[in-house]
């Protein structure tokens, strides 16, 4: 439902820096909004989305954003919460991993479209060198 991603996000306070300030001017210029309302940061886990993703990395998800189109979004399906590259397809959506030589892409046919819930377009991505 639609209170099902903010069951599952908590705040990341096994990380140092748990409020990371970004600007208005940064968020004007790269979002398009003044302001954070909406924005929610999770951290990715896992080797799907290599190499745009590492485990890690924290990912900046736009929750304003859910009409799916093409792009990475957040979303959940089958009871996870996934980021993946989303692709708008005549007979439904097409979920594709960029580390695609372990994982295959997942087709929903328009009919299963509400198995999946789009939490929002992933905006930013931050990691540790």
């Amino acid at each position: 439902g639609a209170g099902a991603f903010t069951e599952r996000a908590s705040r990341l306070d096994h990380i140092p820096f748990t409020h990371i300030p970004f600007t208005q001017g940064f968020l004007r210029r790269n979002l398009g909004r003044s302001a954070i309302d909406g924005l929610a940061i999770v951290e990715a886990v896992g080797d799907s989305m290599e190499p745009t993703l590492s485990n890690g990395d924290l990912v900046m998800i736009d929750r304003q954003d859910t009409v799916p189109g093409d792009g990475l979004y957040a979303l959940i399906l089958d009871e996870a919460l996934l980021v993946k590259r989303v692709h708008k397809t005549l007979d439904g959506l097409e979920i594709t991993s960029d580390n695609s030589t372990l994982y295959r892409s997942i087709t929903l046919p328009r009919a299963r479209i509400d198995d999946v819930m789009i939490v929002g377009r992933v905006r930013w991505l931050g990691r540790a060198v």
